[in-house]
């Protein structure tokens, strides 16, 4: 009888300790990016928690077939090793070898040929998640309770928001803190923060402060121009899809031309640059409500989308 009771109070503490966990889907991401995760992950896994990651079929890092105490999920993706090889090595090179010899027209250029190289490589891995039918499906019926991410490779807001589920993101930095200061609205000050990536210490004199001034505002345009406007373009037709009722957006040309196209109303924050001018415009003309970032609550968001969604006109 003892022996029942104490096989029975096992299965319970078992059956509680597994109850307590949660569904935790991981997006993909690369090199040192990867081996700082994995600690992490091991960690869930030992409080308890499910731990399911999504895996490329091309990656230098990545490898679904080694022994792991997490599951795997991986997706086909239209890049081969080699792709990703050769984006490695360019970047490397300019970094090592061209970077020194350059004027900063030059560094630019190939700073900018080297951004959307990358992107369309980003992209055509985003296309392998949200453009499988059968894994979306997978991953929709797998009731995972959030997906956890690096931000290196975009998609992962855009996936979370589909599956309904909260983001989290663990991040080291992102050039000239640009997704710290316009997503999570961290303050950085450029005469005594130095911009990620600038070289530069919070020991800085006239000169070195102007130029961190210039490298944030250089950042801003560029990723916007580069990187954030792609993106707005994929997502927005994404979200070009029959049961779209509202597109929240930051304003940019883009995104606003798809919603436009696709008839889908907009719920506005403006951050900067000609997005606060191209709401004003969109708004005037009832296809918009915008929001301040700087007083923007809970409670006003809420009563943004709720006018959007079911204020017809």
């Amino acid at each position: 009888m003892e022996l029942r009771h104490s096989v029975c109070l096992l299965l319970l503490l078992c059956a509680t300790k597994s109850s307590n966990g949660g569904k935790i889907l991981v997006w993909y991401t690369e090199a040192s990016h990867w081996i700082n995760m994995k600690p992490v992950l091991e960690e869930l896994v030992d409080r308890g928690h499910q731990v399911t990651v999504l895996v490329p079929s091309a990656s230098l890092f990545m490898n679904s077939s080694e022994p792991s105490r997490f599951l795997y999920e991986p997706f086909n993706v239209s890049v081969s090793v080699k792709d990703l090889q050769n984006v490695f090595e360019e970047v490397l090179h300019f970094s090592l070898y061209e970077m020194d010899h350059m004027n900063p027209y030059q560094i630019l250029n190939r700073f900018f040929d080297l951004m959307e190289t990358n992107m369309k490589i980003s992209l055509k891995y985003l296309d392998g998640v949200v453009k499988s039918e059968t894994l979306m499906k997978k991953l929709k019926e797998g009731n995972y309770d959030l997906l956890y991410a690096d931000p290196i490779y975009p998609g992962s807001d855009l996936t979370a928001d589909i599956l309904g589920i909260p983001l989290v993101f663990t991040l080291r930095f992102s050039i000239a803190h640009n997704v710290e200061r316009m997503c999570g609205q961290l303050p950085a000050p450029p005469s005594f923060v130095p911009g990620a990536m600038s070289k530069l210490t919070d020991k800085m004199n006239f000169s070195e402060r102007l130029g961190n001034f210039l490298f944030y505002a250089l950042q801003d345009v560029l990723l916007e121009q580069f990187m954030w406007k792609e993106v707005d373009r994929y997502y927005s037709e994404i979200r070009g899809h029959a049961k779209t009722k509202a597109f929240i957006t930051h304003g940019g040309t883009n995104g606003i031309y798809e919603a436009i196209y696709h008839g889908v109303p907009m719920l506005g924050i403006p951050v900067f640059g000609d997005q606060p001018d191209n709401l004003v415009h969109v708004e005037a003309k009832g296809a918009a409500v915008t929001v301040s970032l700087n007083v923007m609550t809970a409670e006003s968001l809420r009563d943004a989308v709720n006018t959007v969604i079911n204020n017809k006109s």
